[in-house]
């Protein structure tokens, strides 16, 4: 079974090889930037604008891991990653 894997896996890379790479080509460049600004808003109206159920999450959390001398707050953070 291990060498099926490794068999798939090196396939999958050399396909993902062949690919056209963000940054050098200006179709696949536009739609990861659309990607990312698009995310980025959902992700941060999930912050500013929490459902009543997510924000009892973020309330739970603060109060569990929180203290007076080191506050507990999430930090979203974009373009920051392993790419």
């Amino acid at each position: 079974m291990r060498a099926r894997e490794k068999e798939r896996c090196d396939m999958l890379r050399e396909v993902g090889w062949r690919q056209p790479k963000f940054g050098l080509d200006p179709q696949v460049t536009a739609f990861g930037q659309y990607l990312a600004k698009k995310m980025s808003r959902i992700t941060r109206k999930l912050f500013e604008q929490p459902s009543p159920g997510l924000l009892g999450v973020f309330k739970t959390l603060t109060n569990r891991f929180g203290t007076k001398d080191a506050p507990f707050s999430f930090q979203y953070l974009p373009g920051c990653g392993t790419f």
